[in-house]
């Protein structure tokens, strides 16, 4: 289809954060697990939402205790993913 918006993670173009999951929470509300390739950091999760102009504003970004991670949930108040990389 149409491309709604597009945000550039730490001004970085290339695939450095590479988005391996989304999850749609609610009518504009958006969690992304950032895989990150455990290159320079571990995997992290950015909370965003969409303005009325359809441009992306980050919420929140957790960094969390796995890297390489995969297939993100969220029920309620907990978060779920995979930790491939690590086992």
């Amino acid at each position: 289809g149409e491309l709604l918006s597009s945000y550039t993670i730490d001004g970085y173009t290339d695939d450095r954060n590479h988005v391996n999951s989304l999850h749609c929470c609610g009518e504009n509300l958006y969690f992304a697990l950032l895989h990150n390739h455990s290159r320079l950091t571990r995997s992290e999760v950015l909370v965003f939402s969409l303005n009325e102009h359809r441009k992306v504003e980050v919420v929140h970004r957790l960094q969390l205790w796995h890297g390489g991670c995969h297939n993100l949930a969220v029920d309620g108040t907990t978060l779920f993913y995979n930790a491939s990389a690590d086992g």
